[in-house]
């Protein structure tokens, strides 16, 4: 028996149903193999999230290695990217090999990819991911995210504008005209 993550695969017409509100479709990626050390009965499910547009909000790529006798995933890559800006953030489930450094491996099998500075388009940081250990968990993240730049940033920057032009009473300077 393979070695599993303890997680099923993920039902994206789930998803889709409880994320409706920020999901605008989810698309088939064609031609995503499996890995050929991982052998037989082993599947791939690989789609593509694309959110709402009016949410500007990268797309995020899913790929799950599938074992068919448990249905349970073996390993996952969430990638959170957009072609304009590179991979945003990643969600991965995976075991490093063997001779991969121990920097690499420190954080098997669940970890998370965030970028070192703006102009990191591949995500080199990583990180211990304890939250985000389900497809699920991490559209809820994404959700808080599209939440916090479309609902209350814009109301904190509005109240914040405004409270600036209200709360300090207008001095008038007098200006000194020279002779």
């Amino acid at each position: 028996m393979k070695k599993t993550l303890g997680i099923k695969r993920t039902s994206f017409r789930v998803l889709e149903l409880n994320f409706r509100d920020i999901i605008e479709e989810i698309q088939n990626i064609p031609g995503v193999e499996v890995p050929k050390f991982h052998g037989p009965n082993v599947a791939v499910q690989a789609k593509r999230i694309k959110f709402r547009l009016s949410f500007e909000v990268p797309s995020l790529k899913c790929v799950e290695i599938i074992d068919n006798n448990t249905n349970e995933i073996i390993e996952y890559f969430y990638d959170w990217e957009d072609s304009s800006f590179g991979t945003f953030m990643k969600f991965h489930a995976h075991y490093h090999p063997k001779e991969a450094p121990e920097s690499v491996k420190q954080f098997d099998p669940f970890h998370i990819h965030t970028k070192i500075d703006a102009l990191d388009n591949e995500a080199k940081k990583r990180e211990e991911d304890k939250d985000y250990q389900r497809l699920d968990k991490v559209l809820s993240f994404i959700k808080r995210h599209i939440y916090l730049n479309t609902v209350a940033a814009p109301q904190r920057n509005t109240v914040t504008s405004t409270q600036r032009n209200t709360s300090a009473p207008q001095q008038k300077r007098k200006i000194k005209k020279s002779k």
